[in-house]
């Protein structure tokens, strides 16, 4: 687990294949648990969530370059849709 405050962190998962999974956690009133997809990476040391996508040219739309956007915990959480990732948990 990676804190990044009092109320929110990194979970990294390493399995004994080798694949890593990263669940964002927020514990707040709001808050939540989300598991990224398996292609997303994290940068534990700067604290960032690595997603992969393609840039495209607009002289050229059927070229497309591969690009990793950096963004922090709460950058992710206003650029990405991060319902599609939220692990429902019930009491």
């Amino acid at each position: 687990y990676h804190s990044l405050s009092a109320m929110r962190g990194i979970l990294e998962i390493v399995f004994k294949n080798g694949m890593t999974r990263y669940v964002l956690i927020k514990k707040h009133r709001n808050g939540g648990t989300y598991l990224l997809p398996d292609t997303f990476k994290g940068d534990m040391e700067r604290k960032q969530i690595i997603v992969p996508s393609l840039r495209t040219d607009k002289d050229n739309p059927y070229s497309a370059q591969p690009m990793n956007l950096r963004y922090t915990f709460d950058e992710f959480f206003k650029a990405m849709p991060v319902e599609e990732y939220e692990i429902p948990i019930t009491e």
